[in-house]
């Protein structure tokens, strides 16, 4: 039985794990950079949804909507892991979140059915449930009969009775950002300055667990927050009386 509480797991592609309750769907598409994206992700990922290198990301949830499902259902086992939040974080969990600063121009973002708690517009912000109290290499004990996805608090995905682990990962290609400088020299002429600057948002490192007794896939899904800043081109705009001379490097 799954633990009690509300929460969100990611979906993997034989659909949302067995349970003794109906799981709610949802659905978040996320434009990425449109100008070269490159987006990265492992070969044998496991995750339901879309994941192409040059194209826009889908991504696919299992909400537990329903905090009880049995008068026998447990807390959740200390260890060192997070879930996707979805209403009050469960005993024993810290809230947190991680943001997506998505395409800004011509922005696509899309989204339907149930989703983490977190804001949806023309960038994303989506809330989880962590908790460390316990090391990451002690096991425990969640249904093993189909595939579900923990996401990581340390280093260490989190062990489970029954499973073995393999990492996988996602890397989003964020937006660009451009940034001028208008730098009044005199009466005669100004300089602006234009950065174009890539920022790349977050990377998300997928561990798969595949139960050894029937080979079933199963994972734990590993979060953490990159924030990548790189200078892609700097250009100097000088304006000398209505003559415009533009020099890069």
């Amino acid at each position: 039985m799954w633990p009690r509480g509300t929460y969100g797991l990611y979906m993997p592609r034989t659909g949302c794990p067995h349970s003794s309750f109906p799981w709610h769907q949802g659905w978040l598409y996320q434009d990425v950079e449109d100008i070269g994206a490159d987006n990265v992700f492992s070969d044998s990922l496991h995750l339901y949804g879309q994941f192409t290198t040059s194209d826009n990301i889908e991504t696919h949830y299992c909400i537990k909507g329903k905090s009880q499902a049995t008068e026998f259902d447990l807390e959740w086992p200390r260890g060192d892991y997070c879930i996707a939040k979805y209403g009050a974080c469960p005993k024993g969990f810290m809230q947190g979140w991680l943001y997506w600063n998505d395409e800004d121009m011509s922005n696509a973002n899309d989204h339907g059915g149930y989703l983490p708690d977190g804001v949806y517009n023309e960038n994303t912000r989506i809330e989880y449930c962590c908790r460390n109290d316990s090391l990451p290499t002690v096991p425990i004990s969640l249904p093993t009969d189909s595939p579900f996805y923990l996401l990581r608090h340390s280093r260490t995905c989190q062990r489970v009775h029954g499973m073995n682990t393999v990492e996988e990962f996602v890397y989003w290609d964020e937006q660009y950002v451009l940034i001028s400088y208008d730098i009044k020299v005199d009466n005669d002429y100004s300089v602006e300055v234009v950065v174009v600057v890539a920022v790349t948002a977050v990377t998300i490192v997928v561990a798969v667990a595949s139960e050894g007794r029937e080979g079933i896939a199963a994972a734990a899904v590993v979060v953490a927050k990159v924030v990548v800043v790189v200078v892609v081109e700097v250009v100097v705009v000088v304006v000398v009386e209505e003559v415009v001379v533009v020099v890069e490097w």
